[in-house]
């Protein structure tokens, strides 16, 4: 009997551990889909896009609907939608490989990245680098900087 319980015991920290990881890699999967498409949020929002949805066969919807950890599906099925709307990704790569500002000081130039009134404007690649648990603290506030446009390159 102690052996059964020493095992059930396991089992469920086993199943807490195995939650844990899918909830990483739902996390880097949403970050790395937000470094691709800034925009995903008002998109995944929008009524043209849901109605758009209905309409593709389903292996293209299930890149969005039923997807939480396959980023290149993700993204392609928002790259069709776009290309099929002829929406412009809001954010286009720079040559310089980020958006930061460059700030001139005595020691040299240093990026910084900004702030648009009280808010502070995000880059891609400052999201990219986050780790998970870091990015789900910030989820809710990268959402918001998402719609508001806070999110460069």
């Amino acid at each position: 009997m102690q052996a059964d319980s020493r095992v059930s015991d396991i089992e469920e920290h086993l199943e807490i551990l195995r939650d844990r990881e899918r909830d990483l890699e739902r996390g880097n999967a949403q970050k790395e889909l937000l470094a691709a498409h800034p925009d995903f949020v008002d998109i995944k929002e929008d009524q043209e896009f849901i109605d758009w949805l209905e309409e593709q066969p389903e292996s293209i919807s299930k890149g969005v609907t039923q997807n939480a950890t396959d980023v290149k599906w993700a993204a392609r099925t928002l790259d069709l939608y776009k290309a099929d709307k002829g929406i412009k990704t809001k954010f286009k790569k720079s040559n310089s490989g980020s958006a930061a500002k460059q700030v001139r000081t005595s020691s040299g130039t240093r990026e910084i990245a900004g702030t648009q009134g009280d808010k502070r404007i995000w880059t891609s690649d400052e999201i990219s680098r986050m780790r998970p648990e870091q990015f789900s603290k910030l989820e809710k506030e990268l959402d918001q900087a998402s719609r508001e446009g806070r999110i460069r390159p």
